[in-house]
């Protein structure tokens, strides 16, 4: 469901904003939300009342739900899967083949990441993927 709705609305906004300011929002975006991830973890290493340091997450299908819903809102898959759909003309196939795809990508994606995340500690986690963050933002916004 959330990929035929982030197909639907992905392919809208590509097709209705400037896809050079639609860009740079997303851009923009990454690199805001890498140096709030950077700020995070300073803030946290310097608070003095920091009680626990395990990061506890109630609502983690939610959380990922809204970050993927609205990160991957106009990206290639979703563009290129409206185009199919439009292409074609039967986007029940279209849907299922983007489904299975990414489910497959995604599933080794978990597994990779959880094995990563056994082995190094949290903190470079944390702080490699704010850096990530800001670097794809910036090649977003550069390129």
């Amino acid at each position: 469901v959330m990929d035929g709705i982030a197909i639907m609305i992905g392919y809208y906004f590509g097709f209705v904003f400037n896809s050079n300011l639609f860009e740079k929002i997303v851009g923009i975006s990454f690199v805001a939300l890498g140096l709030f991830g950077l700020l995070k973890i300073y803030w946290i290493k310097n608070n003095k009342k920091k009680k626990n340091s395990v990061v506890r997450n109630k609502m983690p299908f939610v959380a990922t739900f809204l970050t993927i819903m609205i990160v991957e809102i106009g990206d290639k898959t979703q563009v290129s899967s409206g185009l199919l759909a439009a292409k074609y003309l039967q986007p029940l196939p279209i849907i299922l083949g983007v489904i299975i795809g990414l489910a497959i990508t995604i599933g080794l994606n978990v597994v990779i990441g959880k094995k990563l995340a056994e082995k190094l500690p949290k903190r470079m986690i944390k702080i490699a993927t704010s850096i990530l963050f800001v670097l794809f933002g910036l090649l977003t916004l550069l390129f």
